[in-house]
């Protein structure tokens, strides 16, 4: 997935994802209340999908602290597309939360 904060753009992991946000991994150390742009894409047929949001917690990521994806970064969507919603259920339900 990418995303986009403070004009850069970057690629992220997704840990987790649900109705009111998700779980990234990430390179880059962003500021929590900073508004970001994401895009990534879920199961069936992999349609790339677009959301916004904000970050609300930053932590290290010690699976990976000295690695690629050094920091794990929680983002709330700002808000979602009534046709996102079900996809995002689909997704919580067959790989978890």
């Amino acid at each position: 997935m990418q995303i986009e904060a403070g004009g850069q753009v970057k690629v992220a992991i997704n840990h987790n994802i649900g109705a009111g946000g998700m779980l990234v991994a990430l390179c880059a150390d962003l500021k929590i209340g900073e508004p970001v742009a994401m895009t990534f894409r879920l199961p069936p047929g992999d349609v790339e999908r677009a959301v916004r949001g904000h970050i609300v917690r930053i932590e290290p990521n010690t699976e990976d602290p000295d690695g690629e994806w050094p920091f794990k970064v929680g983002v709330a969507f700002d808000e979602l597309s009534p046709d996102l919603i079900p996809y995002i259920e689909d997704a919580v339900s067959r790989f978890g939360g």
